[in-house]
């Protein structure tokens, strides 16, 4: 008998803590940091090094790291001195705003991922995401009165999704969203894509050996002392609490995403309606339990990007979509428990 999807139903376990081979560490000593709240998620860094002031350093650079974006990329929250996605999105059909290259680079970011997935993850679908999120969070908040959005009201929202509507000016350091009911939402490639910049901080202070996890987002840099990689556990959802997983899978320079129904999904009617949102039709799909992505581990954002992208596309579509692109690959399992690997993934324990 199938297991009542929840937010543990798909687990990614590290078995090996990170044990790295460069002349800077020191295999006896555990270095981790942890960070709460960034991203509404749980992150950490794990580092083995005899070098404390080295982990101190790099660490408190990359809790700054997490810190901006989480402001920067934020849709409901303002900052003080913070030209954020919040701001970006209430001057809709604006002037064009000044923005921190930052988040033009990840807006930028974001765009190139709609081109490569044929719209599949589409960063101007915020306006039916907002939709799905009053109705969630109200949901969660008082059951007695759950609701999912009117489907008029979905149809609406579909029509102020062009890509188009967003327009980069990188000379001016501007963007500028021309439809004002259009609206952003990074959702899709945030983790990942900061991710990817983390890596970037890390390695730039000397810290090439890593495990970083980033709200379940993991990306490993360097080697166990024996020279073996890591070896990352995907649980079964149907075990019924047995134990059991579709798939160990061995990890170093690589990064293994995963989207799935488990995350943040609320009850109406007695049918569960999960925080992704398809923007063919502005529902959410119900074709998987959950999609992972194995890529380098330089592309996390990439990563993200595709495991929305193939949660929200029919299994043969999104073996194709996957096919079309070199050095990522697919796990996807489905709602009667059954699992479908590309060639990577096929060789998984």
């Amino acid at each position: 008998m199938k297991t009542r999807i929840t937010a543990v139903m798909l687990t990614i376990a590290i078995l090996c803590t990170l044990l790295c081979s460069c002349s800077v560490f020191d295999s006896e000593k555990k270095q981790v940091r942890e960070y709460f709240g960034y991203f509404d998620t749980f992150s950490s860094l794990t580092v083995y090094t005899s070098d404390e002031d080295l982990f101190n350093s790099a660490a408190e650079a990359l809790d700054s790291l997490l810190s901006d974006y989480d402001k920067l990329l934020s849709i409901y929250d303002s900052h003080d001195g913070i030209t954020n996605l919040k701001a970006l999105n209430q001057n809709a059909g604006k002037q064009a705003l000044k923005l921190d290259t930052r988040l033009i680079d990840a807006i930028a970011f974001g765009a190139d991922m709609y081109t490569l997935t044929d719209g599949q993850v589409n960063i101007a679908l915020g306006s039916v995401i907002s939709l799905w999120h009053e109705a969630r969070e109200h949901s969660l908040k008082n059951p007695e009165s759950a609701y999912i959005p009117d489907p008029s009201a979905i149809s609406e929202a579909l029509l102020h999704t062009d890509i188009s509507s967003i327009v980069i000016d990188r000379n001016a350091s501007t963007v500028a969203i021309t439809d004002p009911e259009t609206s952003i939402d990074l959702g899709a490639i945030a983790k990942g894509y900061v991710a990817e910049r983390a890596e970037e901080l890390l390695i730039s202070m000397g810290v090439d050996c890593f495990l970083l996890n980033l709200g379940g987002n993991v990306l490993s840099r360097g080697l166990k002392p024996n020279g073996e990689s890591w070896a990352a556990l995907i649980e079964n959802p149907f075990e019924d609490g047995k134990g059991g997983y579709n798939s160990a899978i061995q990890i170093s320079d690589l990064s293994l995403v995963t989207s799935g129904s488990y995350q943040r999904f609320y009850e109406f009617d007695g049918k569960e309606y999960s925080h992704i949102i398809s923007s063919r039709d502005g529902m959410p799909p119900e074709y998987f339990v959950s999609v992972s992505i194995l890529s380098d581990a330089s592309e996390s954002g990439l990563a993200d990007a595709l495991s929305t992208a193939l949660f929200c596309l029919p299994l043969e579509e999104g073996r194709a979509l996957i096919d079309s692109i070199d050095g990522v690959e697919a796990l996807w399992i489905l709602p009667d428990g059954s699992v479908e690997l590309s060639e990577r993934f096929g060789g998984a324990k």
